[in-house]
């Protein structure tokens, strides 16, 4: 979960981020983000970014087993408070807990 995270915290922070997610995992654990080929760079057209950046997000918290919610956010808060970024806020707006609420 910690190597997911940082990867999509990674790319976030790099301005890429891609709505279709495909990861495989090798069998040494090592994960291989694959198929970028609808990915939005912030660059290239800002507006664009911002709704591709925010599909990002959701589509790998829906990845993350609502039992792993707890360790999830204590790393997302660890990645946060090491160079948080322009971006950081829209993982705080994902309804970290069970009920849907947006966690505070």
């Amino acid at each position: 979960l910690s190597s997911f995270l940082g990867s999509a915290f990674a790319l976030l922070q790099a301005e890429v981020a891609q709505a279709d997610l495909q990861v495989l995992q090798k069998k040494d654990g090592e994960l291989l983000w694959i198929d970028f080929t609808e990915a939005k760079v912030r660059s290239e057209d800002p507006e664009q970014f911002e709704v591709a950046a925010r599909n990002f997000v959701s589509e790998v918290f829906t990845l993350i087993p609502s039992t792993s919610r707890d360790v999830a956010i204590n790393v997302l808060a660890s990645l946060c408070s090491k160079g948080p970024g322009v971006y950081s806020y829209l993982w705080a707006e994902l309804p970290w807990n069970e009920d849907g609420e947006v966690a505070k």
